[in-house]
């Protein structure tokens, strides 16, 4: 449990320091959406968090989105950079409740993948430790690094 709770304050500080730019005003852009059992969710706090090799090069962009900055109802996931096709986004985490769901078999395609914008879709499962699933779907990602 406070490992949850670390994670979900953790994410939350991220996304209030790092969710904001010049166009949140954009109808496009910084938004994931999806619908959570039938459930319409849109994120457009959305923070790309890149992790870098030894060179400084961004090799991986860990993705998290929530509806604000003190939101307890998260989703991340992560795409390596440059990269486009199936599965390219993968290890899809949901947070609600102060409730961990975790991949339980989420396709995505990712299909557009520059250094400045990433879009692509996603559905599946996930799953929480007492085995309570959650469906997807319709899911998309439209994000201005």
């Amino acid at each position: 449990m406070k490992k949850l709770f670390l994670f979900i304050c953790l994410s939350v500080s991220v996304l209030f320091f790092t969710a904001c730019s010049n166009n949140d005003d954009s109808p496009s852009g910084n938004r994931v959406s999806f619908k959570i059992n039938g459930v319409q969710k849109t994120f457009r706090g959305v923070a790309a968090i890149g992790e870098s090799d030894n060179g400084g090069a961004t090799i991986l962009y860990h993705i998290k989105a929530a509806t604000d900055a003190n939101s307890a109802e998260i989703i991340s996931f992560y795409v390596p950079a440059g990269t486009t096709g199936a599965n390219m986004a993968y290890s899809f985490d949901y947070v609600t409740d102060n409730t961990l769901f975790t991949n339980n078999g989420v396709s995505s395609n990712v299909t557009v993948n520059s250094n400045k914008k990433m879009k692509g879709s996603f559905s599946g499962s996930v799953v929480n430790d007492a085995g309570q699933v959650k469906t997807i779907t319709d899911g998309t990602f439209d994000i201005d690094l």
